[in-house]
């Protein structure tokens, strides 16, 4: 019901984060993960200590004040950022002097110096970005629950059927893979393995999908469902639509549903790893996705109204058509089936385990101080 990553932007200036990476040839190396609520954590060691990283391929490495402040490192440059919500601030970047993943040391990679709630709540030191993946071939096995890291393709159980063009980005070198939107036409979406759903549209897929019989607009809803680095977006229009298929590397995803938000691009997220394994061979520019059956049906039920944590109170957030006469989106939520949510603390939210729940009842405060309960259903 709340979204939150950490995807980025390096704003147009003269500089990449693609500096850096692994000095040796045929190396390999199996990296164990760990897999929370559709979200990538690794140990990677910096300074000869073990440290936990969240892995963002649609955003650049990063490290904490903290960090930054124990390895004694110098600043570089400042540059300019966006996030999600599209706020953009100034952000400093450092260069490591060597990050190891277990036997792969990485040298003379960029860095942002970032901290905010999700690393207290993730108990994390930091982020592994596409800049530190962007030279080699990664394979993501989400049964196994490895990351395989090798410049030799010949060393990855790959199916060459199964593929679809990969391109990288200059500034972060993020990934960005051909899809099919409808027979005759495709879409650049980027790979993000900082965001947990499936498919996530922007306003611009919008416009050029809309002439195309690509989609079905199924509701409408005001207000925000995202949280990006800098904090929530401004409400706005939100749209949930119904693609028909959309078909990777030869795989044909059904009856998709997505909601619309702020992000820089179309993307796709780490749910796709429920149905396959992915492979992202970025020295020959191939995305590889080997799925367990030959069509999958993404249809799913979805909640009219989304809440969403701003300070320490749980406010509606998003709220669509079918919820628009009995709350607005920032009407504030303090019970949730008589549970009290009167304060929210983040960490508590953003952590929370998914239920298989169809129907919650919602107790409502409004900006006059009256409360009411509504009932809303999974449609």
């Amino acid at each position: 019901m709340c979204l939150l990553t950490l995807s980025m932007l390096c704003n147009a200036q003269r500089f990449t984060m693609n500096k850096g990476g692994i000095a040796t040839k045929n190396y390999l190396e199996k990296i164990p993960y760990e897999y929370i609520n559709g979200r990538i954590f690794v140990t990677v060691e910096i300074n000869g200590k073990p440290r936990r990283f969240f892995l963002d391929t649609g955003a650049p490495t990063q490290i904490s004040p903290e960090l930054f402040s124990e390895l004694k490192l110098s600043i570089i440059k400042n540059l300019d950022i966006g996030d999600i919500s599209g706020k953009s601030d100034s952000v400093k970047v450092t260069t490591l002097p060597e990050i190891k993943l277990q036997g792969l040391s990485f040298t003379g990679v960029p860095a942002l110096i970032f901290s905010g709630d999700i690393y207290q709540c993730w108990h994390i030191d930091g982020v592994i970005g596409a800049n530190v993946l962007s030279k080699s071939i990664v394979h993501i096995d989400p049964d196994e629950h490895t990351i395989t890291i090798t410049d030799d393709i010949k060393k990855i159980p790959v199916n060459k059927k199964m593929l679809a063009t990969m391109l990288t980005d200059e500034a972060q070198g993020s990934p960005f893979i051909v899809v099919w939107i409808t027979p005759k036409k495709t879409q650049l979406v980027g790979f993000d393995t900082g965001d947990p759903d499936f498919f996530i549209a922007t306003n611009d897929f919008i416009e050029k999908f809309k002439k195309n019989n690509a989609f079905t607009k199924i509701s409408s809803g005001y207000g925000m469902h995202t949280r990006g680095l800098f904090g929530v977006p401004k409400p706005d229009s939100v749209y949930r639509l119904k693609l028909p298929s959309i078909e990777l590397a030869g795989h044909t995803f059904t009856n998709v549903i997505t909601e619309t938000n702020e992000k820089q691009a179309t993307s796709m997220g780490t749910k796709i790893l429920d149905y396959g394994t992915v492979t992202l061979d970025y020295i020959h520019h191939i995305f590889y996705y080997e799925a367990k059956t030959d069509t999958t049906n993404m249809a799913e039920k979805k909640w009219p109204i989304a809440p969403m944590p701003v300070g320490n109170k749980l406010l509606a957030g998003a709220v669509w058509k079918e919820m628009e006469t009995q709350v607005k989106w920032d009407d504030q939520v303090i019970a949730i089936n008589d549970k009290p949510y009167e304060t929210v603390d983040f960490c508590e939210w953003l952590n929370r385990v998914p239920t298989k729940i169809e129907t919650v009842t919602l107790t409502i405060k409004d900006a006059n101080g009256n409360v009411r309960k509504v009932t809303m259903v999974k449609q």
